[in-house]
């Protein structure tokens, strides 16, 4: 009667201001924005996907430290999650085949090094792996109206409220206001609108470090992998700001990196059948990446 509308959901951020993609897949989280739907089993883009009960991608997995069996858990975006590929072509699942471990896929779509921490603490402790693998970074450069802390500290103070004020049409008014100002700001066209990287690389080196750390109270071994990308004849080679961070940070925190250059099998070679797009791997570039990173985990003993 009063005409408030529905609230803004964190997801919203997702869909407007990162992709204009409605993804089937995910929900609203208050800690992590969205995250995948637990049991979620259709299609994306044509392509197969399954969500299994913990909210990975992938199939059912045992909670809790499995004796005699290495288990490797791979956090990340939509390069690790698998975007336009089925289930059985996204690198963590190849890189399950290459090594004869169990390996989980817990990308998603869209996610920073903020989310991707926020997950490897829901994670870690349910699923005590031996090896807690990231591969972020390239959504950490977006820009928006403010970065992902400070979006995470207002959803936060309004979900405070949610319980007893969620029937009163004045809270909801203000809260419905407080979160689509951040959706405004993003989509003004004025001049002089503020814009800021979702995670600064000084956020990003101090995500890395938490990451590593987390991993390492769980007597988890924490491993970076470098980001890929396309790289095409005439393409501006892309921003070096957080390659260049995660590079420093794993040096200075000892952690390993493993490096997948141009994903190429011989010198000089293009890599543009290796990607759907600028940053999303084909099958055969899944297939290749999954390749390098197995023979860097056996050379560090960290394979089965």
């Amino acid at each position: 009667m009063v005409g408030v509308g529905h609230p803004v959901r964190p997801r919203v951020i997702l869909r407007l201001l990162d992709t204009d993609v409605t993804l089937p897949y995910v929900r609203e989280d208050l800690q992590l924005f969205w995250s995948p739907v637990p049991g979620f089993h259709g299609t994306f883009m044509g392509k197969t996907v399954t969500i299994n009960q913990l909210g990975v991608r992938g199939p059912e997995v045992e909670e809790g430290k499995i004796t005699g069996r290495k288990r490797i858990v791979c956090f990340g975006d939509s390069i690790t999650f698998g975007y336009g590929v089925d289930d059985d072509d996204s690198y963590p699942r190849r890189l399950s085949h290459a090594l004869g471990a169990e390996v989980i896929n817990a990308g998603v779509t869209g996610y920073s090094s903020f989310q991707a921490l926020g997950l490897a603490r829901r994670l870690l402790p349910r699923l005590a792996p031996d090896v807690g693998m990231l591969l972020i970074g390239w959504n950490d450069g977006n820009h928006r109206p403010v970065d992902d802390r400070e979006y995470g500290r207002r959803v936060e103070a309004a979900a405070r409220l949610e319980a007893w004020g969620d029937h009163l049409y004045v809270y909801r008014l203000f809260r419905n206001v407080y979160l689509r100002w951040t959706l405004l700001q993003g989509l003004s066209r004025a001049k002089g609108t503020p814009k800021q990287h979702r995670v600064s690389p000084e956020q990003y080196a101090e995500n890395l470090d938490a990451f590593a750390r987390e991993c390492a109270t769980r007597g988890t071994t924490p491993v970076f992998v470098a980001l890929p990308r396309r790289r095409r004849l005439g393409e501006p080679p892309p921003d070096p700001t957080y390659p260049r961070t995660l590079e420093e940070t794993a040096a200075r925190l000892e952690v390993p990196l493993l490096t997948v250059g141009v994903l190429s099998a011989q010198e000089g070679e293009g890599n543009d059948r290796f990607f759907l797009d600028t940053l999303h791997l084909t099958p055969e570039g899944n297939e290749r990446l999954a390749a390098l990173l197995a023979g860097q985990l056996e050379s560090l003993g960290l394979g089965p």
